[in-house]
């Protein structure tokens, strides 16, 4: 990769990141964008260099995006479990029932009996497809997700170190920054329901840039060991610039920075550390706060055999966030750090072991291949036990979550993926005996193929990306802050930054790797073909055929569409049925007999209600419409489990009882 390549990469990365910020952290939209640009400029960089990373990497997560777009392909569900097949086979035997009669004339029309219309499902049954996902939706939304962490790390792995230490640089300078002005917004300047002052969202309760103060408070949190690390190595990661890129082939490093430029660069970063810890802080969000606790502990941990002064000048900062943490005045601040002293009789968490144990429910019904990934929303209240009628869009525990979504093939994957990261990083900075946190190590053996002649430099940010993931790990259990596209793509950039380049290659390594690139560009090449072909075809239906406000407005032909992206999805099927009952284009009153139109949206709604039994809103509606079209004795049941749920509705639900 040319000079001015690695320019442009670097500079496009953090037009990414800005416009993310400044998209919501990127929800809503914002992640398709990225996930074509950075696929785009991945494909345009002919001479990148993957390899440079680990071989199980490159492969492992090839495989894991391969098994993404497998469960969005629709398959003949002839060839899936009798379980997962019912849910599409009865998906698509309404959406063809719905068709039939809405075409059927008003006046003299055909009758539809339950023979006809048995026949006619046997007919459709024939060419019925179905997917692994049980929201389409949520598994493109999970895929340029995926897509652009992927083609983020894989652009910085090409960087060599020079370009990798500015890129972490301006992103701890930007984080800082982001930082004060959720600080602002929180305390100063209440910026509301609105992100940075600018845009207006409807729910959430906003900080800086991101919806959820939890999300902000997870940006901090993962941004705080390369601040810290910053901070305390004033001259470790800044010693070489752009233009020494030919002494560090040979292996000489340039004079340090003088005694005022590096005294500058400790106040300078010092004050985005702070800003971070004060960002976290001020969020009031507990999983974040101990996110950010846990991130620069290990972080200190990880400096004090390399750094000893660094490890105690980390440690005595660390502490001073603790006890900052415990004496401020805030009474509100008080109450959230006392509430952490019995976090586990709170509501809040045992709501969270709830809907630990029916994800795990989820799982047990999909073993193997799982819901699809980002489709807990759609499944979670046909498997949830709770009576409380709300939703959740995700089940506040990564862990539980991708085993879930994934399944047993999804899980392993994942593992797969990180551990092979970690193990090519691991591996290359011990060398066999080397002390992992050692600077600067020529590589032997099989890591020759990395590093022929080029003392490796990324491990100056290892404690930092290390203590960043432990502190991930430690969030995963509480909440989803990765699944942000903003933070999910900074997680792929500085977990990249660890990962050991070589810029010059021993003629061996060089001639074996010739083919291998080729290989790569046309793998990479077809990855970017089928992201952009699905982004610009399934783009807005990513962002809309899973959402409330739009399933309430949209067209019928959007309706039939959702049920069969998401069949298990309560939603779609019940604004489905009520469209058809409401909209009133076809009925027949024989006799009080229901006319096809309306018998067939009340078959809907009673599915809605199949697939959500704990909502008593959608019952209640069932039974009113249930006796408004002649139902009495299904208006009594839905009418009773109404009462089971809310008996505080006993009167109201009276007047729909048989008695």
């Amino acid at each position: 990769m040319t000079l001015r390549a690695r320019i442009m990469v670097t500079v496009f990365l953090l037009g990414i990141l800005t416009y993310l910020v400044f998209a919501g952290g990127g929800l809503d939209g914002g992640v398709r964008v990225s996930a074509a640009g950075l696929t785009l400029v991945l494909v345009l960089q002919r001479k990148s260099s993957p390899w440079n990373a680990s071989r199980v990497t490159w492969y492992s997560s090839l495989v894991a995006l391969i098994f993404i777009l497998s469960t969005l392909m629709p398959w003949p569900i002839l060839l899936m479990p009798e379980l997962r097949a019912t849910f599409f086979r009865r998906a698509h035997e309404a959406v063809t029932l719905s068709e039939d009669v809405m075409d059927a004339p008003a006046q003299g029309g055909v009758s539809f009996t339950e023979e006809d219309t048995s026949v006619s499902m046997k007919r459709q049954r024939k060419v019925v497809l179905g997917r692994l996902s049980f929201n389409a939706a949520g598994t493109l939304r999970f895929l340029f997700l995926t897509v652009s962490i992927w083609a983020a790390f894989w652009l910085v792995v090409g960087l060599p170190f020079p370009f990798r230490s500015r890129l972490v640089q301006v992103i701890v300078l930007g984080a800082g920054c982001i930082a004060v002005l959720g600080i602002l917004g929180q305390v100063v300047f209440p910026q509301g329901k609105k992100l940075l002052w600018l845009i207006a969202v409807p729910h959430g309760k906003s900080m800086g840039p991101f919806v959820n103060r939890n999300h902000f408070a997870f940006f901090c949190a993962i941004l705080s060991p390369f601040a810290l690390l910053l901070t305390v190595r004033p001259h470790g990661p800044h010693r070489w610039t752009i233009r020494d890129d030919a002494a560090a082939s040979e292996g000489q490093r340039p004079p340090a920075p003088g005694n005022a430029v590096g005294l500058l660069r400790i106040v300078i970063y010092g004050m985005c550390f702070a800003a971070l810890v004060a960002g976290a802080f001020f969020s009031l969000s507990r999983g974040g706060i101990l996110t950010l606790v846990i991130g620069v502990g290990a972080t200190s941990a990880l400096l004090v055999k390399s750094r000893p002064l660094a490890a105690t000048v980390a440690s005595m900062l660390g502490m001073a966030v603790v006890l900052a943490l415990l004496l401020w005045p805030s009474e509100s601040s008080r109450e959230r750090i006392d509430s952490l002293r019995d976090a586990t009789e709170t509501a809040s968490a045992q709501t969270r072991f709830q809907m630990w144990s029916d994800a795990l429910r989820i799982w047990r019904r999909f073993p193997v291949a799982g819901a699809g990934f980002g489709a807990f929303r759609t499944v979670y209240p046909a498997y949830k036990t709770s009576d409380s009628r709300k939703g959740a869009l995700h089940a506040e525990n990564e862990y539980v979550q991708i085993l879930a979504e994934g399944g047993g093939i999804g899980t392993i994957l994942v593992v797969l993926v990180t551990g092979s990261i970690w193990c090519s990083i691991i591996y290359a900075r011990l060398g066999g005996r080397v002390s992992l946190l050692k600077s600067r190590r020529r590589f032997t053996g099989p890591s020759a193929a990395i590093c022929a002649s080029q003392p490796c430099t990324s491990g100056v940010f290892l404690p930092a990306a290390a203590g960043m993931w432990v502190a991930m790990a430690a969030n995963w259990m509480v909440d989803f802050g990765a699944r942000i596209p903003l933070n999910a793509v900074l997680l792929g950039i500085l977990t990249a930054v660890a990962v050991p380049f070589s810029q010059t290659m021993g003629k061996s390594a060089l001639d074996a790797q010739k083919n291998v690139d080729e290989w790569q560009r046309r793998i990479v090449s077809v990855l970017g073909v089928i992201v952009l072909t699905l982004v610009l075809v399934f783009g807005a239906d990513a962002y809309r055929l899973d959402r409330n406000g739009y399933l309430g407005q949209c067209s019928l032909a959007k309706l039939r569409k959702a049920v069969q992206w998401a069949p298990a999805y309560w939603l779609p099927w019940y604004e489905l049925g009520r469209r058809l009952i409401n909209d009133d284009i076809v009925r027949y009153a024989d006799g009080g007999k229901l006319g096809p139109v309306s018998e067939a949206g009340i078959s809907m709604m009673r599915q809605a209600g199949a697939y959500n039994p704990n909502n008593y809103k959608v019952w209640r509606v069932l039974a009113k419409t249930e006796y408004g079209l002649g139902n009495v004795e299904r208006a009594d049941r839905a009418a009773r489990h109404v009462v089971d749920l809310r008996p505080w509705l006993t009167s109201e639900m009276s007047n729909y009882r048989s008695e």
